[in-house]
């Protein structure tokens, strides 16, 4: 079981809001435009006034799937623009560049624990002082369906739709 994205869904991205040219926004891995949208949607939820935050000490802390970064490619052949576009690293660093905060940008591959790592290292950050304000976040885009069906294979694709990583419970 596992939540689609289709027709293109994953393409929807208003990339105005975030000052890129349509091109630029076609050749970027979908989960670094998932993790621009989301962080934009949780400052709008928390009430956070973005220009506010502009050169602030706010850190970024992201989880990913090394699998989905290395399955991807950008749909019109590869250029030197592809680089901050497709690198795993590049998902808390777009992030940052973006709102311009200055605390520390994370990003970490860690598979199932991926965003569980990734707010853990936000968590001790705040609590050493070493950021004011953290975002954490992890996403997991299966662009390929042989990642989808190798994951069945392997049996690790919950059957209930509940994902229990290294849990007594999992499934």
């Amino acid at each position: 079981w596992e939540g689609l994205i289709t027709d293109g869904d994953e393409l929807a991205f208003d990339c105005s809001l975030f000052g890129m040219s349509p091109n630029d926004a076609k050749r970027m891995d979908p989960q670094i435009k998932m993790m621009l949208s989301v962080t934009w949607e949780a400052l709008e939820c928390a009430g956070l006034d973005q220009a506010a935050l502009h050169n602030s000490n706010t850190g970024v802390f992201t989880g990913q799937q090394v699998s989905a970064i290395a399955g991807w490619r950008p749909p019109f052949g590869a250029t030197s623009g592809d680089v901050p576009g497709k690198s795993g690293s590049m998902i808390s660093n777009r992030i940052s560049f973006h709102f311009n905060w200055m605390g520390s940008s994370f990003s970490v591959a860690t598979a199932c624990s991926s965003g569980i790592t990734a707010l853990d290292a936000a968590v001790e950050s705040l609590s050493l002082g070493e950021c004011d304000l953290t975002a954490s976040g992890a996403c997991n885009y299966l662009g390929q369906e042989v990642l989808s069906i190798g994951f069945n294979q392997l049996g690790i694709i919950s059957k209930t739709g509940t994902s229990r990583s290294f849990d007594k419970d999992a499934n």
